[in-house]
Order: structure tokens, then C-alpha cells, then sequence
């Protein structure tokens, strides 16, 4: 899912990849195309990751807050 959290704020939520194509760069395509729909109104994008997704997450460009 990803939808507006308020104006300005979207949330990236309960995406997933089976372990099979882990690391093949499929979410990492999957979050481009679905921000590509939302980046001209949204300033920022958040997502709750659990802590062995944080370091895929900061390669793709989110900070850890």
C-alpha cells in the first residue's frame, strides 16, 4: 500500500517480495514506481521497516528517525 498520510505525507506500507527474489532488486523497483505516482505532492515518505529492512531502506534513500 501507499497512500497520503496527510497532504504533504505518504506512508509505503506492506509491501512485500517473496525471499526467492530478495536482493534481485525487485522492491527496490517497487517503491520507485509506486513513489514515480505520488512525488509531485508528497515532501516526504515514511515507512515503519523492521530492523533487519533499515539497511535496504537507507540504501533507497529513507532516513532513520
Amino acid at each position: 500500500n501507499v497512500y497520503y498520510v496527510s497532504k504533504n505525507v505518504i506512508r509505503i506500507r506492506g509491501l512485500f517480495v517473496l525471499p526467492e527474489y530478495r536482493k534481485t532488486g525487485c522492491m527496490s523497483y517497487l517503491i520507485n514506481e509506486a513513489l514515480k505516482n505520488f512525488s509531485k505532492s508528497a515532501k516526504k515518505v515514511i515507512s515503519f521497516s523492521r530492523k533487519s529492512s533499515v539497511s535496504f531502506h537507507e540504501k533507497n534513500g529513507f532516513i532513520l528517525e
